[in-house]
């Protein structure tokens, strides 16, 4: 028996807009940090849409990058159809084990507009504060982080740091903090 997919298996990569062609294909705007190459579909081609709440698995049989940074997914369940559902607005999950975290990480710390603005969380649970920028100092990236109490400190932002990306339903970054940075 096949093993059920919940949503703690799955993130949320992106959203679907519009209708693209004549074969099924749909515009997937992607969340940030995600992008076109962080999700890997080579060894399990399924994408997952949130319909009434529960995540339903869609087929990928093409999936072509835009240079307006979309994507065009084409699902197999409508290719055949001659007028596609509306799927619009329709949330697009994917499984962990094919995002690729790293690259995801490496995007994220390339965009670091993305990150001002969202909690950081400790991965004991514990709010850090507000990341108030992002500053590079030669050769390392530091957060400029607001606590609640009002004092500032400064977090490294490193890849092996990071526990969890931000998410449209939960906007935290939630990484290791360094012993004694707090």
């Amino acid at each position: 028996m096949a093993k059920r997919i919940e949503l703690k298996d799955l993130r949320n990569v992106g959203r679907l807009g519009r209708t693209h062609g004549i074969n099924g294909g749909v515009v997937l705007q992607w969340h940030s940090p995600f992008f076109f190459d962080s999700v890997d579909l080579s060894d399990s081609p399924f994408l997952f849409l949130l319909i009434d709440g529960l995540p339903v698995p869609f087929r990928v049989t093409e999936m072509e990058e835009r240079a307006d940074g979309k994507t065009v997914v084409v699902f197999a369940q409508l290719q055949d159809v001659p007028q596609p559902v509306s799927l619009q607005g329709l949330e697009v999950y994917a499984h962990v084990d094919i995002v690729d975290e790293e690259l995801v990480v490496e995007g994220l710390c390339g965009t670091y507009d993305a990150l001002v603005g969202l909690t950081l969380r400790s991965e004991e649970g514990t709010i850090v504060g507000v990341i108030c920028g992002v500053e590079e100092y030669s050769t390392n990236v530091v957060m400029d982080v607001e606590r609640e109490d009002g004092t500032a400190v400064l977090i490294p932002l490193a890849e092996d740091l990071v526990v969890s990306l931000p998410s449209e339903e939960l906007p935290e970054l939630v990484m290791r903090i360094p012993e004694g940075l707090l």
